[in-house]
């Protein structure tokens, strides 16, 4: 008796891929948009980069998607449980990069150097409670229009040390706000050094 081999038919199914802002989609190393068809059943790995500048909320650079055994067609709302948000990353301290000023000054240890990597604008000032240094890379710091109080774009108090520097000569700190006083760096008893 002759027996003959039967193929079942593959069938494949569509995962719809959201569009996120400042990040690209990877999938088998090549950058994808809109959707993507692949063999039913098969377990897929997605992984989505940020944008040079960017980072995610948890703050990694990259994130990667799995779907297990896909059964059906994938559609965006099937993405709910990831946070892919992009913040634009504003300083740098060593190897750790932060999409605030704030946090930034919170991380920091007293000696740490914060390199600023865009202009940045601030509502309110910026106290420096501990020794720092800012170094402005040729970037700007300036009071926005919201900045009603006036006390500075920075506002050193006693225990703070604030040295500024600019490892690219054309950066500035601006503290012309909407206010009577336009401070840019207050020594509200603290040490103020600008090299």
């Amino acid at each position: 008796i002759a027996s003959e081999s039967y193929q079942f038919p593959i069938h494949y199914v569509t995962i719809a891929l959201p569009t996120i802002e400042n990040a690209t989609w990877v999938y088998n190393g090549e950058t994808v948009s809109g959707s993507i068809t692949v063999q039913r059943g098969s377990n897929v790995e997605l992984t989505l980069n940020a944008a040079e500048g960017y980072q995610f909320a948890d703050g990694q650079t990259s994130m990667t998607v799995t779907f297990n055994k896909v059964s059906t067609d994938i559609g965006v709302a099937n993405f709910g449980n990831y946070d892919f948000q992009t913040k634009e990353i504003l300083a740098q301290i060593g190897d750790s990069y932060f999409t605030t000023l704030d946090a930034a000054i919170d991380a920091a240890k007293a000696g740490d150097t914060i390199k600023l990597l865009v202009n940045v604008g601030t509502d309110a000032a910026i106290v420096i409670n501990k020794e720092l240094t800012v170094d402005l890379n040729g970037k700007n710091i300036a009071a926005t229009e919201n900045d009603k109080v006036g006390d500075g774009v920075f506002c050193v108090v006693a225990g703070g040390e604030l040295t500024v520097n600019d490892s690219l000569g054309t950066g500035s700190i601006n503290g012309v706000g909407d206010n009577d006083y336009n401070i840019a760096i207050w020594a509200n008893g603290g040490k103020v050094i600008i090299n």
